[in-house]
């Protein structure tokens, strides 16, 4: 499991989403299921399809929202 500021951790994963949920939901799994301690990065570009509401739950990720 990855995981993020609470222990050493040894690199970052970047998502970059706009307006597709389901990659986003599988992007975010998958980088949480690697067995080297990393920091998750979310940049959500303007999301209209329910992706920043869904990343709004997720506590083990940093999340950034862009306007437009």
């Amino acid at each position: 499991m990855c995981l993020r500021r609470s222990e050493r951790v040894n690199g970052s994963i970047l998502i970059v989403s706009r307006n597709n949920l389901a990659l986003t939901k599988k992007a975010v799994r998958s980088a949480a299921e690697q067995d080297v301690p990393c920091d998750i990065m979310v940049i959500d570009n303007a999301s209209t399809d329910g992706t920043q509401a869904w990343l709004g739950t997720k506590s083990a990720a940093v999340v950034l929202y862009t306007k437009q």
